[in-house]
């Protein structure tokens, strides 16, 4: 399509670094920039029973679980008896 530009990457292509607020994380961009306003694609490690802070995101986003098991909840603190379990294939936003 005119002024859309095709993306190609493979597992081996994603250059990983730390997560600017959590360097246990990594992330690599696999499209668009996390920083400027419109649509970005990035992958995320998260080491093994990792649990995040209580926080909010500021743009949308789009998230597929691949690996492992991860839990989210909302409200204004960490509750694992009430979040929702996510297996890898589950897709939120």
């Amino acid at each position: 399509a005119p002024g859309y530009a095709n993306i190609v990457k493979n597992p081996n292509d994603l250059k990983w670094r730390p997560f600017p607020r959590d360097a246990k994380l990594e992330y690599s961009i696999l499209s668009g920039n996390p920083l400027k306003k419109g649509l970005f694609t990035v992958r995320l490690k998260l080491p093994k029973n990792y649990s995040d802070v209580v926080h909010e995101h500021s743009k949308d986003r789009l998230d597929t679980i691949i690996s492992g098991t991860y839990y989210i909840g909302f409200g204004s603190s960490i509750n694992k008896t009430t979040a929702t379990k996510m297996v890898p294939g589950s897709f939120m936003n």
